[in-house]
């Protein structure tokens, strides 16, 4: 998978950019995401509070901010795939991290996580979806806490 990691508005702390790639390529070696083929690409945007609300107001018609969107892309031909777009917000992460007590890498891990599920078709509408993807949540962070966090 090509992923390509950018930032706007914002200045990332060291290695952040090298540490997403890291928790990428390890999440995507699992089972649910083999319906991937190689050829795939994956953009990841890291913007701060301002852009993200106004890009949940374009998108989700919702004026506040976000701690992450994800957008399946579908632009498809035999040679050529783009998967998705995540955007994350550095500043809620930064934020939600203080207030969860845990690095600020175990939170972009958990956002990371969170949005590949739903690119992958995962969702919490209702109490079934959400329990699933949950499971699968804990079992990603978990195994990135084994070998990258």
């Amino acid at each position: 998978m090509n992923v390509e990691i950018a930032s706007c508005n914002i200045k990332l702390a060291r290695g952040i950019k090298r540490f997403i790639n890291t928790c990428i390529d390890s999440i995507l070696k699992d089972d649910i995401f083999n319906f991937l083929p190689q050829s795939s690409k994956l953009s990841i945007v890291i913007v701060d509070n301002k852009k993200i609300k106004e890009l949940n107001k374009i998108f989700r018609n919702i004026n506040k901010s976000t701690n992450v969107l994800s957008f399946v892309l579908d632009d498809q031909t035999p040679y050529y795939y783009v998967w998705g777009e995540i955007i994350i917000s550095y500043d809620k992460a930064a934020l939600e991290a203080r207030v969860e007590n845990i690095s600020i890498k175990e939170r972009l891990a958990k956002l990371l996580i969170h949005s590949l599920l739903h690119l992958a078709n995962f969702d919490h509408k209702n109490d079934k979806e959400e329990k699933k993807m949950k499971l699968y949540e804990l079992k990603l962070l978990q195994k990135l806490k084994e070998t990258v966090i």
